[in-house]
């Protein structure tokens, strides 16, 4: 059984089913590869409980408008990730 059947399996879903709900699975940079994921308690240990709790809700919201904006027309996002970093503001000195 390959990997991505196991894990169906596993979640009880068929190919093409959807979840009530989008999973939240955070991930960080790995040395070296592919990205690597964490629990969500490691990314609250990483980044501080309020701007994990953010970003979580960000990703959830960004992620689920699809299904509200368009309701029942078929839209399928699978698999995405969403990439956040600081954002450090410049002052502009106006010259």
């Amino acid at each position: 059984m390959a990997a991505s059947a196991a894990s169906r399996s596993l979640l009880g879903c068929e190919t093409l089913t959807s979840f009530p709900e989008p999973i939240f699975t955070p991930a960080t940079k790995a040395e070296t590869g592919h990205d690597e994921n964490i629990s969500f308690d490691r990314m609250v240990g990483i980044l501080g409980p309020e701007l994990s709790e953010q970003l979580r809700t960000l990703t959830l919201t960004i992620y689920k408008r699809p299904r509200t904006t368009r309701g029942s027309a078929a839209f399928i996002i699978a698999d995405t990730k969403f990439e956040f970093w600081p954002h450090r503001r410049r002052h502009h000195s106006g010259r």
